[in-house]
């Protein structure tokens, strides 16, 4: 068996314009912080939760409470929900997506998991308004998340782990589908071979180095092919790695 774990924005979903004015507007409503001029690329893990915490350590020197984490939660589903129903363009599937993810799952010898960094909720909202799940069957599949890992490392460990409990079985190979720099280096740490996602082709990974770069799924043939080239090939794994061990 083969596990496709695939995050989120940016990958999937075409959300992050909507994620991250959601961030900025609950920021400045709760706090009055503007972030302006910040890059996710500046934090240590580009997820909900690390985010939340080196804002407020820059800010206010001192992590938030427990309350204040949960109010900014709160918010922001909240903005998110509102920017769903007032622009709904701004919540649109990576083209191709949902047939590609509806042929995958036909396949006998794949299972898919999703890993996010943003929180649980608003991770699934992102994926039930670009209509790649629906509420019904949401719940079939396993959303690993920032709810409880601060670190993209464990986010995507978990899919895997989860994913093994579940169906009773030890994966021959993992491969993850990821946009953005912290994926590369998730994947990077992890050791496990990563195919990138470029909708916008901005080059960001492929300034990385990173070779094996699709824009969408329309062309379900091709994605499938790059998928068994990296399934065949071993990754070079970096010396500090914390490898997922086949």
């Amino acid at each position: 068996m083969n596990l496709i774990v695939f995050d989120i924005d940016g990958t999937l979903t075409d959300t992050k314009k909507a994620d991250d004015n959601c961030l900025e507007e609950t920021m400045k409503k709760l706090f009055g912080i503007s972030l302006d001029g910040i890059s996710w690329e500046d934090f240590p893990h580009a997820t909900d939760w690390c985010i939340s915490q080196e804002i407020f350590k820059k800010h206010f020197n001192r992590l938030p409470s427990e309350e204040e984490y949960q109010e900014i939660k709160s918010v922001f589903l909240t903005l998110l929900h509102q920017q769903l129903q007032e622009k709904p363009w701004r919540f649109k599937e990576i083209p191709g997506a949902k047939k590609f993810l509806e042929i995958l799952q036909m396949l006998p010898d794949f299972h898919i998991a999703f890993a996010t960094g943003s929180w649980e909720q608003s991770g699934l909202l992102k994926l039930q308004g670009s209509n790649i799940l629906d509420k019904k069957t949401s719940s079939n599949y396993v959303i690993s998340n920032s709810d409880l890992f601060i670190s993209r490392e464990n986010i995507v460990l978990n899919a895997i782990h989860q994913m093994e409990y579940t169906h009773k079985t030890r994966y021959q190979n993992v491969l993850y589908f990821g946009d953005g720099s912290w994926d590369l280096k998730t994947c990077k740490n992890l050791c496990i071979p990563i195919i990138g996602v470029d909708f916008h082709k901005d080059n960001q990974l492929l300034n990385l180095g990173l070779s094996e770069i699709i824009h969408d799924y329309i062309n379900i043939e091709m994605v499938m092919n790059t998928i068994y080239r990296n399934l065949s090939n071993p990754v070079i794994c970096h010396k500090n790695s914390k490898q997922y061990q086949i």
